[in-house]
């Protein structure tokens, strides 16, 4: 911005021509009408310079110098005092166009006296009215349009354009980011799940591994009885074989065979509960065995079986029946130890009776 008015050979200049222009009493008529209307407004310039510096830029550049020089004229000259009051006027009306208020008081009575009384000015001042009325405003604002200050605001539709430019490609960046990023969710779901039926898998492995070595042990006692079972019957056929071919049978050597077919009778029986546990055991692994293969397809599965069963309810019916059906067999039927016992007993009972 310009600075003319606030400057000191400027406001010293202005208040000189002030000192002068309160003297219009004796400057005689038309002169003391136009000093009187004149006095405020050279009074504004020398009291409020930096209100007139931001408002009348454009006569600032345009008639400053020219405004200066007019300033050391005698205001008793009428043709002099005529040219100070066009380019005040210049000014009044320049800063009429840029503020948001109306002039005061003092230069609405200035601008109407000089609008009015046009035709009793020289010819150079009355130029210069009609221009600050007509051509003047379409200048200013010609100049507006045009200074620097505008540039910035001639840049906007541009840099609108290259905003929503970037807008664009951020969005179309963004959206392929968030497919990405939705497709690495569904890949560490995949994983979650996965990670979930490995965990599970391995507690059946190793649910298994115990299983297997109770059914080693179960075997070894199973093939054990077995063997307990034919060897004292071996061993009694044997001796009664050896007998026969030295004496003849008696009773007494009959009644030897009822300690070894009592121990047999036991052996049978626990061999009986051990072919059990056996056989319990091997089911139980086959059963872990199914629910590790399980473990393979179960996500898969869950998902197909949501999405057809919402046509049919019981299109998978046999099939869950099949698979997921308890194939262990009940431990009710699994004989228990007391219970032998118990017939064991009645059995010896029975012998003391008949004997």
């Amino acid at each position: 911005m310009m600075e003319f008015f606030n400057s000191d050979s400027v406001k010293a200049r202005i208040g000189d021509y002030l000192i002068r222009l309160r003297s219009h009493n004796s400057l005689g008529e038309p002169i003391n009408q136009k000093a009187t209307l004149l006095e405020p407004i050279i009074g504004s310039f020398y009291n409020s310079p930096e209100l007139w510096d931001l408002t009348t830029q454009f006569n600032i550049g345009s008639i400053s110098e020219h405004f200066f020089n007019e300033l050391a004229s005698k205001p008793s000259i009428e043709d002099e005092i005529d040219l100070v009051i066009s380019s005040v006027f210049r000014f009044c009306i320049e800063r009429q166009l840029k503020s948001a208020n109306d002039l005061p008081s003092d230069m609405r009575k200035f601008k109407e006296f000089c609008i009015d009384k046009k035709d009793e000015f020289s010819d150079l001042c009355q130029e210069q009215i009609n221009y600050a009325l007509h051509d003047m405003p379409i200048a200013i604002i010609s100049s507006v349009l045009n200074g620097d200050e505008m540039q910035h605001f001639k840049k906007i539709p541009g840099l609108i354009a290259d905003a929503e430019k970037i807008t664009k490609e951020w969005s179309e960046e963004l959206a392929a980011k968030t497919k990405k990023v939705e497709e690495l969710q569904e890949k560490l779901e995949k994983q979650k799940n996965a990670f979930n039926f490995v965990g599970l898998y391995e507690g059946f492995n190793n649910l298994s591994s115990i299983k297997h070595k109770e059914l080693s042990w179960a075997k070894f006692i199973l093939f054990t009885l077995g063997i307990a079972i034919i060897a004292p019957i071996i061993y009694e056929i044997y001796s009664l074989a050896k007998t026969l071919n030295d004496t003849n049978l008696n009773t007494n050597q009959l009644f030897k065979l009822i300690p070894v077919a009592s121990l047999t009778l036991i052996l049978i029986y626990y061999f009986r509960v051990s072919l059990t546990n056996f056989q319990s055991i091997r089911s139980q692994i086959v059963q872990i065995e199914l629910r590790k293969t399980l473990c393979a397809f179960i996500q898969s599965y869950a998902e197909y079986a949501k999405e057809i069963k919402s046509g049919d309810a019981d299109i998978l019916k046999k099939f869950e029946d099949i698979v997921f059906t308890n194939i262990m067999t009940s431990e009710e039927k699994v004989p228990s130890t007391f219970d032998g016992l118990e017939q064991i007993a009645g059995m010896i009972s029975a012998f003391k009776s008949g004997k």
